[in-house]
C-alpha cells in the first residue's frame, strides 16, 4: 500500500512537472496538486513501516507544503501588483513585451529531498565549470574525504606523541635511578672517609699517647745441634743451578 501511494504521488508530480514545461497551469491547480500531494504522503507515512522511508516522506511534506505557501504568496502579489494570474516557470516568446516585470529573477530554493527537485532537473545542463580563479565548490563526497584524510593525519601526528611520550617517561625513568645509585654511591664514599679506621692520628696525638712495650725475655741461641745432613735437598730450578755452579768453579779458579 506505501509503495503504491508513493507511486501515485510520482506520478501527480511528473504531471505536475509536465505542466511546468507546457505553462498553462494556473494557481489553483498548483496549489490542488501540492494539497493532494502532501495528503498522500501523509497517508503514505501512516502505512510505511521502515523509519528511514517515514523521514523522507516527512521531509517532501512539508517541502510541498512550503511550496503551496510560496505559490499563495506570489499570487495574493501577483494580484495586487495587477499581473495575470497566470504564473509561469519563465517567461514565454510570444508574450507582449508590456507584461514583461522588471522584477530580478528569483533563485528557487533547492529541494533535495523531494520528486518535484528531481522531475525538475531531469535532463538539465550540467551545472557551469568554475572560473580558474575562483574556488571550487565541494561536495559532501569531497568535504567527507577531507575530512577522513585531516583525522588520519591527526591520529598519526598523536600516534608519533604518544611514542614521543612513552619515551621520555622511560628516559625519566632511567635517569631517576641513576641519580638514586649517585646519591647513594656519594653517601657511602662520605661515611667512608669520616670514618675512625681510614683516619690515621697525626703526630702530636702519637707524641701524647703513652706506648706501653712489655718485656720481652733475651734471644737466646738454641742449644741443640742441627746437622745439615738431616735437612731435605734443597731443589732449585735448573738455571739458577748452573748460576750456581758457574760462580763457584769462578770462585775455586782465583
Amino acid at each position: 500500500m506505501s509503495f503504491c501511494t508513493e507511486r501515485l504521488c510520482a506520478v501527480r508530480m511528473q504531471s505536475y512537472y509536465i505542466m511546468l514545461k507546457i505553462q498553462i497551469f494556473n494557481i489553483s491547480l498548483v496549489c490542488n496538486v501540492c494539497v493532494c500531494v502532501a495528503e498522500l504522503l501523509r497517508e503514505a507515512m501512516k502505512l510505511t513501516e521502515c523509519e528511514q522511508a517515514g523521514l523522507s516522506m516527512v521531509l517532501q511534506r512539508d517541502s510541498h507544503v512550503k511550496q503551496q505557501r510560496l505559490i499563495e504568496e506570489k499570487w495574493k502579489r501577483t494580484r495586487q501588483e495587477g499581473n495575470p494570474m497566470v504564473l509561469l516557470s519563465h517567461p514565454s516568446t510570444d508574450q507582449p513585451p508590456g507584461l514583461v516585470t522588471n522584477e530580478p529573477p528569483r533563485h528557487p530554493e533547492r529541494e533535495y529531498d523531494t520528486w518535484l527537485y528531481l522531475l525538475k532537473n531531469k535532463g538539465s545542463p550540467p551545472p557551469p565549470t568554475p572560473c580558474p580563479g575562483s574556488k571550487a565548490h565541494k561536495d559532501d563526497k569531497t568535504r567527507l574525504e577531507e575530512q577522513q584524510t585531516t583525522i588520519a593525519s591527526l591520529r598519526r601526528h598523536i600516534d608519533v606523541l604518544l611514542g614521543e611520550n612513552e619515551k621520555l617517561t622511560q628516559d625519566n625513568k632511567r635517569l631517576r635511578g641513576e641519580n638514586i645509585r649517585l646519591k647513594r654511591d656519594a653517601a657511602d664514599t662520605d661515611l667512608l672517609e669520616k670514618s675512625e679506621l681510614w683516619v690515621l692520628p697525626q703526630s702530636e696525638e702519637r707524641r701524647n699517647k703513652d706506648i706501653s712495650i712489655p718485656n720481652l725475655p733475651p734471644l737466646e741461641m738454641p742449644t741443640q745441634d742441627i746437622s745439615l745432613d738431616d735437612l731435605p735437598a734443597l731443589e732449585l730450578p735448573e738455571d739458577i743451578q748452573h748460576e750456581l755452579q758457574a760462580l763457584l768453579d769462578r770462585d775455586d779458579k782465583l
